[in-house]
């Protein structure tokens, strides 16, 4: 547990007037930023030439003790938060003594009195903090995050135990990351008080049934529970979420609009259809080697029979309705020609399906897909900004609480609590991606800030990457 700064305002004052005054005659709480100034590194240098004079203010002034009596070291750091990259400056006290990251305009990022260094043993010539990810540095051309939990991977996960338990806001029975329909509540039961909405972005994207795996199923997967017949959709969200994202990109309007011209490439196409461009679709003429799986040549279910506790039996059904978003159509075409599955796609697979229906109505958006946990992950907070939807990808490798699972992304709320002393604050943060899950058909919310494990990211541009 971090023993973060808790320090008395009057005694702030007097804690950075006397670290002034060894060299600064006249120096007063109204003129102090005259004589430090508000870029990481000045900051940096001031604490580590003044550190023994800053340990025994700070003890006065804090609840916890700082036992440390100098910098071991101090290093360059990359901090990534949701408005854009900064220089900082890692301070490292002696032994397991603590840190501190310092920002620029007097932020302290992150602060302890009683723990190691999150770089200790690491060796590497690139170090960053991400405000949603956390201390990570880049090795073997990838980012890799400091804590070796946020790196596990499917033969850790046995010995790991992820955090259980539904919060309000929540849908009830759901636990991880996943599954909040309610920011405000679920923060507040979750996290405590005083934190409060500090920004969020939304783009066009459509909510409702067109958007649930279930409804844009051309086949249902029937099973028992006890007794109890329930269907499922065909495990198609590696190309749901392509659908969701490309409907995006079809249905913008004014700004969203310009930017997602500004890729047309091929202006002898029509533009993608809107979502009240419906088609028909027959899965058994254009998913053949796919539907003599389930029916033989006369209709008859060939498919497995599941039998229930009771003896009852029933069988992998095709869906009467027939007609989809046309958009939707030309996706599930492309998916069946080129991967001849409905179920076990990829994040890479994710963004080629992309890359291809987009060129049908010439655009060039070059999207890509990664595994890569730590530093992607807040990558869809930048391409909103950026003006794109993204789409996140979750495994049974992470806390995501989906499993394995592709969603579309078009929006992200960003939740700060502030606390600080005088011209110094440290401002923490809690990210939420707002989705189309493909499970339900409303808004979606995801703890992008909880989030452990393994998972993936699409982009549309490469260039959203950090």
């Amino acid at each position: 547990m971090k023993s973060f700064i808790k320090l008395k305002c009057t005694n702030i004052v007097l804690l950075l007037i006397a670290m002034l005054s060894v060299t600064n005659n006249g120096v007063n709480e109204e003129n102090i930023t005259n004589y430090i100034k508000d870029d990481s590194l000045s900051v940096a240098n001031y604490i580590e030439n003044n550190f023994e004079l800053f340990v025994e203010k700070y003890n006065e002034a804090s609840d916890d003790k700082l036992n440390a009596t100098y910098i071991e070291k101090s290093f360059y750091v990359k901090i990534i938060d949701h408005e854009g990259e900064q220089n900082g400056y890692f301070l490292d006290f002696d032994h397991n003594n603590g840190y501190a990251l310092i920002g620029n305009e007097y932020i302290i990022y992150d602060f302890s009195t009683n723990l190691d260094s999150p770089f200790k043993d690491i060796v590497s010539n690139e170090f960053f903090y991400s405000t949603s990810r956390g201390y990570l540095y880049f090795k073997d051309g990838e980012y890799v995050n400091a804590d070796d939990e946020k790196n596990m991977n499917k033969e850790c996960l046995d010995n790991f135990t992820f955090e259980n338990g539904t919060y309000s806001g929540q849908e009830p029975n759901k636990s991880g990351c996943g599954y909040i329909n309610n920011t405000d509540l679920y923060v507040r039961n979750k996290y405590g008080s005083n934190w409060k909405l500090y920004s969020s972005k939304s783009l066009t994207m459509t909510k409702g049934e067109l958007t649930t795996q279930t409804r844009l199923s051309c086949y249902y997967n029937y099973s028992y529970h006890g007794n109890e017949l329930w269907y499922s959709s065909e495990g198609n969200c590696f190309f749901v979420s392509a659908y969701n994202i490309l409907q995006s990109l079809a249905d913008a309007t004014g700004s969203y609009r310009s930017k997602v011209d500004k890729y047309k490439t091929n202006f002898s196409k029509g533009p993608m259809p809107k979502i009240n461009e419906f088609a028909s679709y027959n899965a058994k003429e254009n998913e053949y080697d796919i539907y003599k799986t389930i029916y033989d040549d006369r209709g008859n279910n060939i498919s497995g029979k599941i039998v229930s506790s009771n003896g009852a039996t029933c069988y992998r059904k095709e869906l009467v309705n027939s007609v989809f978003p046309k958009l939707y159509v030309d996706t599930r075409k492309y998916v069946i020609s080129k991967y001849k599955k409905i179920s076990g796609g990829t994040v890479y697979d994710t963004a080629d399906i992309i890359n291809a229906v987009e060129k049908q109505y010439g655009y060039d958006f070059k999207a890509r897909g990664t595994v890569a946990a730590g530093l992607y992950g807040s990558s869809g907070i930048k391409a909103i900004n950026k003006g794109f939807p993204f789409g996140l990808c979750t495994s049974v490798a992470s806390n995501g609480g989906y499993g394995n699972h592709i969603m579309a992304g078009c929006g992200y709320k960003v939740y700060s609590k502030t606390t600080g002393w005088w011209i110094f604050k440290m401002t923490s943060y809690k990210y939420f991606y707002e989705l189309r899950d493909g499970h339900g058909d409303d808004i979606r919310y995801f703890d992008l800030s909880n989030w452990i494990g393994f998972g993936g990211i699409i982009l549309l541009d490469f260039q959203f990457f950090y």
